[in-house]
């Protein structure tokens, strides 16, 4: 893996807040979650300059400019254009009206998230041969990492576009309350991303991920023209995972070997994933499963076989 550079800006009161705000993952196996592209007008009123601690963000005026999208983290096998992308362990779908209209694929480590290219409705899909810094972790308020990266752009016929190269600065600039149109959101981190490029412009972009699980919850761009996109629903993993898991479906969330499923709930098949979110083992029609590997944070998908449900957990074994 490449070496990143990364280091804390020294402000006044950091120290003592610091563990309480840092993200320490990122949107799981399973997340899923409605996303809207905000009308040009609304998007405009981002608050991009509200930076530091226990901020309030009220962006519940934003509106719907598109058709809503869904997004979804899977892994990459059976995902279109997979073999472009053959050591990616985690895919990001993004899709309108049914038709998917962003396809792309990253690396998780277990200190950070890069991203190895996609596949864009419309556009050149994109190889990095240098992959480009996503997201780190852990990552606190106040911390700046530095990076570079390097792509190749193809056309649909598989002719080079354009070779491409620069440096991203990733910064925890703000942590505090995100009030959008389906509901307030508290333990939300502020990231801003500065990218340089060797053939076009620099960029600055800015996202809100929750804390500690880094899940996205809006980001704002302006390429040329203003880009907001935010959630437009609950996702699974942002809201108790819904009835079920009051039920307890899985349990214990620690063990220092065995988990156990409540049949009751329903019939699962069960993906069982290491940090790296590489697929370790399967199970299905079992009310409970031995854990395999190092100590260590494990994700579970359950999948719901009648319904298609799927459900994200994370297991700690000790």
């Amino acid at each position: 893996m490449k070496k990143i550079s990364l280091f804390a800006i020294a402000l006044g009161g950091i120290l003592s807040v610091k563990g309480q705000q840092t993200i320490t993952g990122t949107s799981p196996i399973g997340y899923s979650v409605n996303i809207s592209v905000a009308t040009a007008a609304t998007a405009s009123t981002a608050p991009i300059t509200s930076t530091g601690a226990g901020v309030t963000w009220n962006c519940s005026n934003l509106q719907t400019a598109m058709p809503i999208g869904n997004l979804y983290i899977s892994s990459p096998s059976g995902q279109p254009f997979a073999n472009d992308y053959p050591s990616a362990n985690r895919n990001m779908n993004v899709s309108l009206s049914g038709t998917t209209a962003i396809n792309e694929f990253y690396i998780v480590h277990t200190d950070s998230l890069v991203k190895l290219g996609g596949h864009v409705s419309g556009l050149p899909y994109e190889i990095y041969n240098n992959p480009q810094l996503d997201m780190k972790f852990p990552f606190s308020y106040g911390n700046t990492v530095v990076d570079t990266y390097s792509k190749t752009s193809y056309l649909s016929n598989g002719n080079v576009s354009s070779t491409q190269n620069g440096s991203l600065t990733l910064s925890y600039v703000g942590y505090g309350t995100l009030t959008l149109p389906v509901g307030t959101f508290t333990n939300v981190a502020m990231l801003k991303k500065v990218r340089t490029n060797s053939i076009g412009p620099t960029t600055t972009a800015y996202s809100w991920v929750t804390y500690p699980g880094g899940e996205l919850l809006m980001d704002y761009d302006n390429n040329g023209s203003v880009k907001l996109n935010y959630v437009s629903s609950i996702s699974t993993s942002l809201n108790e995972i819904s009835d079920v898991t009051n039920e307890i479906l899985l349990f214990p969330s620690i063990t220092d070997k065995t988990v156990y499923i409540n049949k009751n709930t329903g019939n699962w098949k069960i993906f069982v994933y290491d940090i790296t979110m590489r697929n370790i083992a399967y199970y299905e029609e079992v009310d409970h499963f031995d854990m395999i590997g190092p100590k260590g944070i494990y994700y579970v998908e359950l999948i719901n076989k009648d319904t298609g449900v799927r459900i994200p957990k994370k297991i700690i074994l000790q």
